[in-house]
C-alpha cells in the first residue's frame, strides 16, 4: 500500500524507501531531505548542500554540533611545524567546502569559529593570524591554478583516476632532491629523530650543531623532531588481564628442563615476538667464567627457545651450544644446564638485529659462530 503525501518531494522518497525496504527484511533503509532541517540544508559528511533562490546547487562547510571545542593543544608534544600544517589544512578545508560564488561573508564565519577553537586550545593571536593568512594564500593559489588549467579546484572522476596512476611518479623528496640545480640545499644522507621539547628547542640546537660540524661535508644528517607519547599509550592497558601460564613443557623461559632453567626475574612473556635473548652456560659460571649465546628472533620467544632445547637434548653437532659442550664440558660428571632469559623487546627488525650485534661485540666470550 502506497501512502501519498502532499509534499511531492517526500512522497517520491517515501515510495522509494518502501521499495528498498521490501528487498530484504534484514535491511532497513532511511532517507534524508533538506526539508527535515530548519535551514533547509542537507548535511552530507562535512558539507551542507542546498538550492539557492535561483536553483543553483550550493555547498557550505558543515561540522557536527557534537565535535570537540578544542584542537591539538598548544602544550602537546607535537612539533610546531606539524601543528601549523594541520591547522592550515583545516582552514583550507573550510574555504574549499564553501561555494566560491557565495563570497567571503559566508566562508569567513567558519574560519572565525575555528580560530576560537585555537584560542581555547592555547594559541596566541599572532599564531592564529599566521594560520588564516597561510590558508587564504593557499586557497588563492588553488583558484589561480584552476583558472589557468593547471589543476582543477574540484577534480572529476576521470581526473582522480589519472592522478592515482601518476601518484609517486616524478615525486621529489628531500632525500632524492636533484642538487645540481640546488647547490644551497644540503644533500642529506641520513636522518636523526630527536625527542620533542617545548618550541622544538632541542631539534633547533641539534640542527644548528649538525650544520656547524658537517658544513661542506658530503655526509649530512637531517634532524627531525619526533612526536611525543600519546596519553592512550600511557593510561590505557591494552591487555588488562594477567597472562596465562605457559603450557609449553619445553619452554626454557618459563620452565626448567633437563638442559635449561629460566632466569628468576623474567619480566617479558615468552609469547612475545621480536625479542632479544641470552643463554648463559651454568657450567662455566661454576668455574668463574661468563659464557653466553646471544640471539634474537622475530617469532615468539618460546618457539625459538624450544628449538634450542631440542637441539641441546638431541646433541646436534652443528649447534653452537652443543659444540661448546663437547669442547669445554666433555669430562663433566654432571649434565651441563643453561639459563635462558629474554633481554628486551623491539618494534622493528633493524633495532632488534642492531641490539644483538652490539651485545655480541660487548661480550667477552660468546658462543655465537
Amino acid at each position: 500500500m502506497t501512502v501519498v503525501i502532499q509534499n511531492p518531494e517526500l512522497n517520491t522518497f517515501y515510495v522509494l524507501n518502501q521499495i528498498a525496504n521490501d528487498i530484504d527484511s534484514m535491511i532497513s533503509f532511511t532517507f534524508d531531505v533538506p526539508s527535515n532541517y530548519t535551514e533547509k540544508k542537507l548535511p552530507i559528511l562535512d558539507l551542507n548542500v542546498y538550492l539557492d533562490n535561483k536553483g543553483i546547487i550550493c555547498h557550505e562547510f558543515y561540522e557536527k554540533p557534537t565535535n570537540s571545542k578544542f584542537v591539538i593543544l598548544a602544550s602537546s608534544a607535537l612539533s610546531m611545524k606539524t601543528k601549523r600544517t594541520v591547522f592550515t589544512q583545516e582552514c583550507l578545508r573550510r574555504l574549499r567546502n564553501t561555494s566560491i560564488h557565495l563570497g567571503p561573508e559566508i566562508a569567513s564565519p567558519f574560519l572565525s569559529k575555528y580560530m576560537l577553537k585555537l584560542k581555547d586550545s592555547g594559541y596566541s593571536s599572532k599564531f592564529r593570524s599566521e594560520i588564516v593568512k597561510s590558508a587564504k594564500n593557499a586557497f588563492k593559489l588553488q583558484i589561480e591554478n584552476d583558472k589557468q588549467g593547471i589543476r582543477p579546484l574540484f577534480r572529476n572522476k576521470a581526473r582522480i583516476i589519472e592522478d592515482q596512476k601518476l601518484r609517486g611518479k616524478g615525486r621529489v623528496d628531500w632525500w632524492n632532491l636533484p642538487h645540481e640545480n640546488n647547490p644551497d640545499v644540503p644533500k642529506y644522507t641520513s636522518v636523526l629523530f630527536v625527542p620533542p621539547t617545548p618550541k622544538g628547542e632541542l631539534a633547533k640546537m641539534m640542527q644548528s650543531r649538525e650544520s656547524a660540524i658537517n658544513s661542506g661535508s658530503e655526509i649530512r644528517i637531517k634532524v627531525v623532531e619526533s612526536g611525543g607519547p600519546k596519553l592512550k599509550s600511557i593510561l590505557v592497558n591494552p591487555n588488562p588481564y594477567p597472562n596465562k601460564d605457559c603450557r609449553m613443557l619445553l619452554c626454557p623461559f618459563c620452565k626448567s628442563t633437563s638442559v635449561s632453567q629460566p632466569k628468576d626475574d623474567q619480566k617479558i612473556p615468552c609469547t612475545t615476538p621480536g625479542v632479544g635473548y641470552q643463554i648463559d652456560c651454568k657450567g662455566c659460571q661454576e668455574i668463574g667464567l661468563k659464557t653466553a649465546y646471544i640471539g634474537e628472533t622475530g617469532r615468539p620467544a618460546v618457539n625459538r627457545g624450544i628449538e634450542h632445547v631440542q637441539a641441546i637434548q638431541g646433541m646436534k653437532e652443528n649447534h653452537p651450544i652443543v659444540k661448546h659442550i663437547k669442547q669445554n664440558h666433555r669430562n663433566s660428571k654432571k649434565r651441563v644446564t643453561f639459563e635462558f632469559a629474554i633481554t628486551s623487546q623491539f618494534k622493528t627488525p633493524l633495532a632488534r638485529q642492531a641490539d644483538e650485534a652490539l651485545r655480541i661485540s660487548r661480550s667477552a666470550k660468546n658462543l655465537n659462530p
